[in-house]
């Protein structure tokens, strides 16, 4: 009685086993770990970085964010562009990328406010051709320039490296003039800026 007990025993377990293998597992989960409870928060809180916006529109709408930097206020963090203001070999302080850029890919915006918008003949009557800080519009066809000598933009910090500068100035911001590597400082060449023409577009 007892060898036909075991027996019968045997051959349920056999045929459950046939039958797991046929229907698929269905069996209780595993049970969570601690390990396993970090990974998926991790991969909860892990919040993908937006890319920067580096190119703006005419119309856009600039909203300052004013910091100090480096003993200066600016209206602009050059962080939100995966760049930095740090000591440079050139002349005092410069702009350094943190990430690599290819020949003529947009760098950052020439950010600015509305109000410094100003008429191109009131401004030569208020500063005479001192374009210092300044971004001409007239080679779009606009008969304005962008006056930045009281509240400036972090591109100020671009020191003038000609004749080995490695961005320019086109369309509202920076551009790449060659390939750039990741730390390298931005630099420009600011004779080459003629705000009556078209020569620095």
């Amino acid at each position: 009685m007892f060898l036909k007990y075991i027996m019968g025993k045997t051959r349920k377990s056999l045929l459950k086993k046939k039958r797991t293998k046929k229907r698929g597992y269905r069996g209780k989960s595993p049970k969570r770990t601690k390990k396993t409870r970090k990974k998926r928060t991790i991969k909860k809180n892990n919040v993908v970085k937006k890319k920067a916006r580096r190119t703006w529109s005419p119309h856009h709408e600039f909203k300052p964010k004013y910091i100090n930097l480096k003993g200066k206020r600016v209206m602009d963090n050059p962080a939100d562009y995966d760049l930095e203001v740090k000591k440079s070999k050139i002349h005092g302080y410069g702009l350094f990328t943190k990430i690599p850029f290819k020949k003529d890919q947009a760098i950052c915006p020439y950010n600015h406010l509305k109000s410094q918008v100003m008429d191109w003949n009131k401004f030569i009557k208020k500063y005479g051709e001192d374009f210092r800080f300044t971004y001409s519009l007239k080679a779009f066809g606009n008969n304005k320039i962008i006056n930045q000598k009281k509240n400036r933009n972090f591109v100020a910090f671009t020191n003038d490296n000609r004749p080995y500068h490695n961005v320019y100035l086109a369309k509202r911001g920076l551009k790449a003039r060659r390939n750039i590597k990741a730390g390298e400082e931005l630099t420009l060449s600011y004779p080459h800026y003629d705000p009556k023409g078209l020569a620095s577009f």
